[in-house]
């Protein structure tokens, strides 16, 4: 599966626009496997990222404030050992543990005329 929101707020007056994202895919298979080793799953997280931004200067600058993945879930690749197709702390083998951390970033941009 895989689930794509997006939620849009727009002051024009004001020069501000925000932007709230969400996406989560489900599970998927990161390595086939084989008689010998098994394959390797990515374990579903969801992810969040924001972003705000403001006119400037007759609206010929704009500044901007963007932060990807807020909600900073770790990441779980294993094998799922005991095949119920789903991630089980306990029981899976876990061959990846990351945790990608969240990205800000602030820009600046300018049109000329």
């Amino acid at each position: 599966y895989v689930i794509n929101l997006g939620l849009q707020y727009d002051i024009e007056k004001a020069g501000i626009n925000t932007t709230l994202l969400f996406n989560q895919i489900g599970r998927r298979i990161l390595y086939v496997g084989n008689e010998d080793i098994p394959a390797i799953w990515e374990n579903p997280r969801p992810i969040l990222d924001f972003q705000i931004a403001k006119k400037l200067f007759k609206s010929q600058g704009e500044i901007r404030l963007s932060v990807s993945d807020l909600l900073n879930q770790r990441a779980y690749f294993y094998h799922d050992v005991d095949d119920n197709k789903k991630f089980n702390r306990n029981s899976d083998a876990i061959a990846i543990d990351r945790l990608y951390g969240s990205t800000f970033s602030l820009t600046f941009g300018y049109t000329f005329k």
